[in-house]
């Protein structure tokens, strides 16, 4: 059984009409990126969303950042020494 709490949370976090599922514009990307550069790469997620508006959780700005503009996540092609472990492995 949920809680009211529980409920809220799911209603602000995925299904209230004031949020923006739109894919992120190119001047939200940079300002995300901003953000985090300016914060040393650990933002406050909250203060991301509110800085962007427009309907945007610290939630979706968090994950987008991670998926999208975290250089250091991009996948990259795997290196042999990497196939060779995961072939040793499965």
């Amino acid at each position: 059984v949920r809680s009211a709490d529980d409920c809220q949370v799911k209603y602000l976090s995925y299904a209230s009409p004031s949020l923006n599922f739109t894919k992120f514009s190119k001047e939200e990307n940079l300002k995300i990126l901003e953000l985090v550069h300016l914060h040393n790469g650990n933002p406050r997620w909250d203060d991301v969303a509110a800085t962007l508006g427009g309907g945007r959780t610290a939630w979706h700005c968090f994950c987008h950042f991670q998926r999208k503009l975290n250089s250091k996540l991009r996948s990259r092609p795997w290196t042999p020494e990497e196939d060779e472990l995961l072939l040793k492995y499965i």
